[in-house]
């Protein structure tokens, strides 16, 4: 319910299915840009 906002149980379970896959994509591409810019010698909080 956090990420989407949801005001209840019922509309969170409703789209639940739709946001675990988002949520462990969107995490696949942050890791591999924070393992991107450590390999380049980048400091990863460090804004560009």
């Amino acid at each position: 319910m956090s990420i989407m906002r949801s005001s209840t149980t019922a509309m969170a379970a409703r789209y639940q299915h739709v946001t675990d896959p988002i949520r462990r994509s969107v995490a696949e591409r942050i890791d591999g840009l924070l393992r991107g810019a450590e390999e380049e010698g980048a400091d990863p909080g460090e804004r560009r």
